[in-house]
């Protein structure tokens, strides 16, 4: 029988006293209450290593604050000293009134609310709170109110790297934490024995775990044992020290092992019920938090509002941006945020206006629309006709500033003839405004299609490159656009089918919201497969790509065949070729084959007369007498040649297509020819 003495009796009660991790029993010290002099408490918890030492300097200070003591500093500035007076029911009845988060914050004022707070009498008033704030079950075990309450109701913060926007709160560890963090510190069951060969298999059984791995929560399997590492370590410890101390032969080790292990299995039995009970109640929990973040949101929205009713707007007018998503964000209105979300609302709203008045007020909005026009028209006389091609579209001249508030403004006054000649005087400026940010618009987008695109990033000025034959452009209808001067006449013929009105084109007078203009046209942005195929066709042509622009082919105008399609070929022109691979051949690298002069020409023969001489889309480039007035091609050459003495006259020289964009373009046609 080993010797006894008083000394090695005294050692396992220490091993019993040291089994939990924390004082509240549970594996890790996330849950733990923070101080009572420590307003926010997930603040406290992610400072640095040196925290304990901080509380011990403190707590003296909290100590020495008592009922007597707050009256005497607050008793000249508030009413608060009458309340600690109060009998101790009719304050549980105030108390009832608020949130968790809030009875959380009044436990950690001092020591007297933390004593009150935390009594047994104050359960029913948690609970209460509990139930009304998305109806939370009560504390796991060994988990104080307090801690449970910051633990539910905390900001959405990662409690590993701090990341935000972590509303998932997993019950089974008690821990809000990211995929990053879980792809580091979760631990797979089955491969704790690799990665641990020196921790015994058997304690994991003493630790809580959830089912949910890395993955999202509906790929999880339920047989699945997910354990956090810190917890594994924390018990590898404890389970050390009983282990050591079996194997160093104390009295009553084994008995205090079997008896921690018996607990602690009771223990990870009572979490995996209380996370059952919280799953089944996390739908509530869930309706309550947005209905939280819905109350906010409300709350800037009529912000917003207010704002806008002191600018002068109708509220008929400031209902069009309830479903913007500027004005419905969950954040605190500041006035930073009103000074960033205010243009982008503001012509959400003008654009309103203009659709009500264009309703209500239909025949004085066509006059002095017809008004602007006529304005329009005097200055697009003044250049040389083939320029109309790509002026912006009227509809956009009717947002412009100046000509805006002549038309939507000042209904009950006359609007003169005079008054638009005047503004008309800064279209030059307006236009060229138009040219520089669609050229912008259309270099961010070919510069950043295959780049994510950076906040504040500075586009560079190389405008040249939108020359080129390889900027191509495409849309969701399957139209083409070669160049900036292709957008540019897609743009001018699109609007004359009077498909957007005039509100559509508000968002426009600015380059950060053209993306919105993007869309009002049906998407039309940089293609990269147009791109790559109008490469491959410029290498069969012989052609740089790098300095090879739509002209050169339209002068060269020969013909393609597509290597892809099987059976007899097609001839195309390049244009037409372009358009064949988006539509057949997307997915498949371009091959393409260019036809000799002599082949091309029989293609041509084979086409027949141009189709788009026949189009009323043709006019003079020496006069304007067929502005407003396209006629076919065969009338406006034999008015070249008869009024202007040219012969033979010249496409793009002396005549041209106003709308290239919906210019009829030859039929391919088969090619026997083989090679």
């Amino acid at each position: 029988m080993p010797v006894t003495t008083r000394r090695a009796k005294l050692r396992v009660p220490q091993i019993q006293q040291y089994s939990p991790i924390g004082d509240d029993g549970y594996l890790s010290s996330e849950l733990s209450d923070a101080d009572d002099n420590t307003s926010d408490w997930e603040d406290n918890r992610r400072k640095g290593s040196n925290g304990p030492q901080n509380r011990q300097k403190k707590r003296p200070r909290v100590m020495k604050s008592t009922w007597p003591s707050r009256t005497k500093h607050r008793g000249a500035n508030g009413q608060l000293c009458v309340f600690p007076t109060l009998p101790l029911d009719i304050i549980y009845e105030i108390l009832a009134l608020l949130t968790p988060v809030d009875l959380a914050n009044l436990a950690q004022a001092n020591g007297a609310f933390r004593a009150t707070l935390m009594s047994p009498q104050a359960h029913k008033l948690w609970k209460a709170a509990r139930k009304y704030a998305g109806n939370v079950p009560d504390c796991p075990p060994n988990v104080r109110e307090v801690s449970w309450a910051r633990f539910i109701y905390g900001r959405p913060r990662c409690q590993e790297c701090g990341v935000v926007n972590i509303h998932y709160v997993d019950f089974a560890l008690m821990r809000r934490v990211c995929k990053k963090c879980k792809q580091k510190k979760l631990v797979y069951s089955k491969h704790f024995a690799k990665r641990y060969p020196d921790f015994d298999p058997a304690m994991l059984e003493l630790i809580p775990h959830t089912s949910i791995g890395c993955s999202s929560v509906r790929y999880s399997n339920p047989n699945s044992k997910f354990y956090w590492e810190d917890d594994i370590y924390a018990m590898a410890k404890i389970y050390g020290e009983y282990q050591l101390a079996i194997y160093q032969r104390r009295p009553g080790a084994k008995e205090a092992l079997e008896k921690y292990r018996h607990e602690r299995v009771e223990y990870v039995a009572a979490v995996s019920e209380h996370v059952n009970t919280c799953q089944r109640q996390s739908a509530d929990l869930i309706k309550y938090r947005a209905s939280l973040v819905r109350e906010r949101i409300d709350k800037q929205y009529d912000a917003i509002v207010d704002r806008f009713r002191e600018l002068g707007y109708e509220d008929q007018d400031i209902e069009a941006i309830q479903y913007a998503c500027a004005a419905n964000k969950d954040r605190v209105f500041t006035e930073r945020v009103w000074t960033r979300v205010r243009p982008c609302l503001q012509r959400i709203i003008d654009a309103a206006r203009c659709r009500r008045l264009e309703r209500d007020e239909r025949a004085i909005i066509d006059a002095r629309k017809l008004l602007v026009r006529n304005a329009y028209d005097d200055y697009k006389q003044t250049l040389r006709p083939i320029e109309w091609i790509h002026l912006p579209p009227l509809q956009f001249i009717y947002v412009v500033p100046e000509f805006h508030s002549l038309i939507y403004t000042n209904l009950d006054v006359p609007l003169e003839q005079a008054s638009c000649n005047e503004a008309a005087t800064r279209l030059p400026e307006h236009i060229s405004a138009f040219n520089e940010t669609l050229k912008k618009y259309l270099l961010q987008g070919l510069i950043d299609h295959t780049a994510p695109r950076r906040k504040g990033k500075k586009v560079p000025e190389d405008y040249d490159r939108l020359a080129l034959a390889t900027s191509v452009f495409a849309n969701n209808t399957g139209l083409v656009a070669c160049s900036l001067d292709d957008v540019a006449a897609y743009l001018a013929w699109h609007e004359t089918k009077g498909i957007h009105d005039t509100s559509s084109y508000i968002p426009m007078l600015e380059a950060q919201y053209w993306p919105i203009w993007g869309l009002t046209f049906q998407d039309r942005y940089w293609n990269q497969t147009g791109s790559t195929a109008m490469k491959s066709l410029l290498a069969a042509a012989s052609l740089d790509p790098t300095t090879a622009r739509p002209g050169d082919l339209d002068e060269m105008d020969r013909r393609f065949v597509c290597e892809h399609c099987f059976g007899a070929k097609l001839a195309h022109s390049w244009r037409g070729y372009i358009t064949h691979h988006l539509t057949s051949h997307k997915w498949q690298k371009p091959l393409v084959r260019v036809l000799s002069e002599e082949d091309s020409a029989t293609m041509r023969e084979a086409e027949g007369d141009d189709r788009a001489g026949d189009q009323k889309m043709w006019s003079c480039n020496h006069c304007a007498v067929h502005f407003n007035n396209l006629q076919t091609r065969p009338v406006v050459e034999k008015h070249v040649q008869e009024t202007h003495a040219i012969n033979e006259p010249a496409e793009t020289v002396d005549l041209f297509h106003a709308f290239p964009t919906a210019r009829w373009r030859p039929d391919p046609q088969p090619c026997w020819i083989y090679y």
